[in-house]
């Protein structure tokens, strides 16, 4: 039983670290995307496949607590200055 329980929680783990390291791509993607073609909303960044749409606002949340990206008040999102030198 406890081997179980402890090969359940390694799963969980590696499943949680998986989708994490995929957010952690798109967020790199998506930074790239606005330094290169400017202002964006969420919708024009899934049409333009660079995120998925089930992981958008997750992943441009994320950017905006990190201070990388801004929405202005029509939805569309920009770099900071500390998006644009971001590496």
């Amino acid at each position: 039983m406890l081997i179980a329980l402890t090969v359940l929680i390694v799963l969980l783990f590696v499943v949680l670290c998986i989708d994490m390291a995929q957010i952690r791509r798109y967020e790199r993607c998506v930074l790239h995307v606005l330094r290169v073609r400017g202002p964006l909303t969420g919708r024009e960044l899934v049409e333009a496949k660079v995120v998925r749409r089930g992981v958008i606002y997750v992943v441009l949340s994320r950017l905006q607590d990190d201070g990388l990206i801004k929405r202005n008040r029509r939805g569309y999102y920009t770099l900071t200055e500390k998006g644009e030198t971001f590496q």
